[in-house]
């Protein structure tokens, strides 16, 4: 019960102090679910096999336009800003990955890790935008709210690459909307739709795919302090985190492709 999408605390501490506490106990007890919450239930309990909207899918992936840009970000925050012109807790991008997907199915890698002795934001900012084109394709990211605050603040601090900023959030695609909209789901995503959830689901045995192989890298959090742990690392240390850094980053990006990838193939098949 505990796992439920979006199932408030104080209702999980309701449920709790009636023993109410498996999904076997929530359907008995004919507890009022959202739609998300009970397909979750349904799924887990009667063992349901993955479900998909086509037609939805569908009309999603058509929105898409080639060449497809899919961007990560990873960043740091502190509470004393180690920089002049930056707030205390603002999330401040130290690093890009980008996978751009071509017409003809071709891939290409882009990506920016800031030097950890410098503020480089701008610097990265400079090379996001020589990366992506303006008027040219969709930029896709996962979870998109993210990635538009942290562009907006780019536009905002550094006026003269602000159209240019804009521009690549005009054209942002959300691929989370495929599944927190619910036209795809499995029970092996369970109650979160993020990308660690949702890509070992669609991609159990790949081990080009699997974040628990990175060594120092595994979330977000991991990478924020990972970077901030460079300034007191000796350099063969330095060398191992930067790369793994990169690899985590460069994973987040190839993952979103790889989702894409699988859901255009699912439908176009006739199956």
């Amino acid at each position: 019960m505990f796992d439920l999408y979006r199932f408030g605390t104080e209702k999980k501490w309701e449920c709790y102090q009636k023993g109410i506490i498996s999904f076997e106990d929530v359907r008995k007890a004919q507890i009022n679910l959202s739609e998300t919450q009970q397909r979750q239930v349904d799924f887990e309990l009667d063992n349901k096999p993955p479900f998909w909207d086509k037609p939805k899918i569908k009309q999603f992936l058509n929105e898409i336009k080639f060449p497809m840009y899919f961007l990560d970000f990873e960043t740091y925050y502190t509470t004393i800003p180690l920089y002049d012109g930056i707030r205390p807790y603002q999330q401040i991008p130290f690093q890009y990955s980008l996978h751009i997907l071509n017409s003809d199915n071709r891939l290409e890698h882009k990506e920016f890790l800031a030097d950890e002795n410098q503020n480089q934001w701008r610097t990265l900012a400079e090379q996001l935008v020589r990366d992506i084109p303006q008027d040219n394709g969709s930029v896709i990211v996962y979870n998109a709210s993210f990635e538009m605050t942290r562009i907006k603040e780019m536009a905002n601090t550094f006026p003269n690459l602000a159209e240019h900023l804009h521009n690549i959030n005009a054209r942002m695609v959300d691929l989370l909307a495929v599944f927190r909209s619910g036209y795809m789901y499995q029970k092996e995503i369970g109650g979160s739709f993020s990308i660690k959830s949702v890509l070992p689901a669609l991609f159990p045995n790949n081990p080009d795919l699997d974040y628990k192989a990175n060594e120092d890298v595994q979330g977000g959090g991991a990478a924020t302090q990972a970077f901030l742990s460079l300034k007191n690392c000796n350099p063969d240390e330095r060398k191992r985190i930067r790369e793994n850094l990169l690899k985590y980053c460069g994973l987040d990006t190839m993952a979103m492709v790889a989702i894409y990838r699988e859901l255009y193939a699912k439908v176009n098949t006739e199956n």
